[in-house]
């Protein structure tokens, strides 16, 4: 295929696709806010929530250092609301979404506590 021919077919695409949009030629992306361009909802952390996590962050500091099962005990006593409480071991992937019914122990090889637990 000669190049002047590929040149045809690369603009007759090109055309094409430009013609399939819906955008006139001098509009301007949807601005932040818009209907068509909307973040997504965060959740819930009214001053309330806060200061309970604020006050569980706090407590759940004294687990450093103690073994991972058994803080995993102590935080589903403490916040019985909590669906997950996750024993993170290094190099294990997390997700990094935000959920309030969720807390993540981090441990290290030995399944010692390393850093506070948080909510989240």
């Amino acid at each position: 295929m000669s190049s002047s021919r590929k040149r045809l077919i690369f603009l007759i695409a090109l055309v094409g696709m430009s013609s399939s949009s819906q955008a006139e030629p001098g509009d301007k992306p949807p601005a932040l806010g818009s209907e068509h361009f909307r973040a997504p909802p965060r959740p819930d952390t009214s001053n309330d929530q806060q200061r309970i996590n604020l006050e569980r962050s706090r407590k759940w500091a004294k687990l450093v250092d103690t073994d991972g099962e058994r803080a995993s005990e102590q935080i589903r006593a403490d916040f019985p609301e909590a669906k997950v409480v996750q024993l993170v071991k290094p190099g294990m992937m997390v997700t990094a979404d935000y959920r309030l019914d969720r807390v993540r122990i981090y441990v290290d090889e030995e399944g010692k506590v390393i850093k506070p637990p948080k909510v989240g």
